[in-house]
């Protein structure tokens, strides 16, 4: 497998210009059945980190955890100003530590309850419906990816997220350049599109034939517009 770790410094400083979603919808829509397409989830598909919640609840005592199994504020600090790999690898880990089914029980209201960025689901799931293999590449635990996907109508099948075997966390984690890593660790072509909004999607971005940076899903004006009112510029 390629050694990317010469790469992220270049892939993060040749970001792409924040995207136009008018742009983003012409390109998934000319992306023909067969085509490949590789989105973030967490403030790229939904205005919300489903990472940041299984913190919090284990943190809160909610569901299966025990009240303080996480520390969510030193949790918050390496995510927004420390060391952000480790802070995903150990919210999986939380998330490995209690049976999975009491976790989606008691996850399942707030993820059912995210933001979707409405235009882009809608597009996204077209894509699909036409042949588009429409994956969703997050650093956040791949159960609680899956279980916010299916919710909000893409296939829990088509997810690459943060996976943890025995307590330790499987490598390469898809975070930063390990998003490209795992990528190609399935042998997937190089993605049509990808979709990311921040920093550590752009390897992802530069990995594909067309990269878009996208706003934040919770600062995006249009989160809740369809893709056709999108598309008209309303």
């Amino acid at each position: 497998m390629a050694d990317f770790s010469q790469t992220l410094p270049d892939a993060i400083r040749r970001l792409p210009d924040q995207a136009d979603p008018r742009d983003v919808l012409r390109a998934i829509r000319a992306v023909p059945a067969g085509g490949t397409i590789a989105s973030d989830a967490d403030e790229t598909l939904w205005a919300c980190d489903v990472g940041d919640e299984v913190m919090r609840a284990a943190d809160a005592g909610t569901g299966p955890w025990p009240a303080g199994a996480a520390d969510f504020a030193r949790y918050e600090h390496d995510m927004n100003s420390g060391d952000y790999m480790e802070a995903c690898r150990r919210s999986a880990r939380t998330l490995a530590q209690v049976p999975a089914s009491a976790a989606q029980a008691a996850l399942q209201p707030v993820l059912a309850a995210a933001r979707l960025r409405r235009w882009l689901a809608e597009a996204l799931q077209e894509a699909s419906d036409r042949g588009v293999q429409v994956w969703i590449v997050s650093a956040s635990p791949r159960p609680v990816v899956q279980w916010a996907a299916a919710l909000h109508g893409f296939s829990p099948d088509r997810v690459i997220g943060i996976e943890v075997k025995e307590g330790v966390v499987v490598e390469p984690a898809p975070v930063g350049l390990g998003k490209v890593a795992a990528w190609r660790r399935r042998g997937l072509a190089k993605p049509d599109i990808a979709l990311g909004d921040s920093r550590w999607d752009g390897p992802l971005l530069a990995s594909a034939k067309v990269g878009f940076l996208l706003q934040k899903a919770s600062l995006d004006p249009q989160c809740a517009a369809g893709a056709a009112e999108v598309a008209c510029g309303a």
